[in-house]
């Protein structure tokens, strides 16, 4: 796998322990839009509606932002779901933690995996493999 690939992937997972509330959020934004108050409200006119926010309105199930917070979510828990205890504990401890406790070498070193590092090494690139092919990017 591509570096670039790679890191695109880790950002995800850093990102998932808030992609709830990233998803709230958005959801409130699209039901409650801003709408700019009109200076010239005072002044006459062709009573003419301008609105052109009202009419172009993003509907919850058109809107790409939130469609792809929700496929994150969705693949990053089926892929954690399919994974063993060993590929749990890694991903969690090194990429999905705000604070880790542990470097990939402290990991094993603490015996906290029942594994060796190459065999840990090819237990995270799986994962970053099944997850990549969970969010449809080309490896």
């Amino acid at each position: 796998m591509r570096r670039s690939k790679f890191n695109i992937l880790k950002d995800i997972l850093k990102d998932y322990p808030d992609l709830e509330s990233y998803i709230n959020n958005r959801e409130i934004e699209l039901r409650n839009p801003y709408r700019e108050t009109d200076v010239n409200s005072s002044l006459r006119g062709s009573k003419r509606d301008n609105d052109s926010m009202g009419r172009m309105l993003i509907t919850i199930d058109q809107d790409r932002r939130l469609t792809n917070l929700k496929k994150n979510k969705q693949a990053i828990d089926r892929a954690l779901e399919e994974s063993d205890r060993n590929t749990k504990k890694i991903i969690n401890e090194l990429y999905i933690k705000r604070y880790p406790n542990y470097t990939f070498q402290g990991l094993i070193t603490s015996n906290c995996l029942d594994c060796g590092r190459n065999k840990a090494l090819k237990l995270r690139d799986k994962f970053f493999e099944r997850l990549a092919d969970l969010l449809e990017l080309p490896i």
